[in-house]
């Protein structure tokens, strides 16, 4: 996740605010200045971020074993689908 914050952090924040900007400038008229070509281009960036970032997050949340035990997945070196089969 580090590796993504690094490197696509600011660059997705700059082409958010930027198109906040455009849009409250053409007072949220999506028709004007190409403003749907960059909401498809934000919302695309903010989709590849969700899919790489998804996986990543919930190996740092808790899952149920056989047992119904609470363990962290990343801690016991297991995939947070795991069925607790050992």
């Amino acid at each position: 996740m580090c590796q993504w914050f690094n490197a696509q952090y600011d660059t997705l924040m700059t082409q958010i605010d930027r198109f906040n900007v455009t849009v409250v400038a053409d007072n949220g008229d999506y028709n004007v200045s190409g403003n749907q070509q960059l909401a498809d281009a934000v919302t695309a960036n903010i989709d590849q971020s969700v899919d790489f970032l998804t996986p990543r997050a919930q190996a740092m949340s808790t899952a149920q074993d056989f047992a119904g035990d609470t363990y962290f997945p990343l801690y016991q070196g297991r995939a947070s689908t795991s069925s607790g089969n050992t």
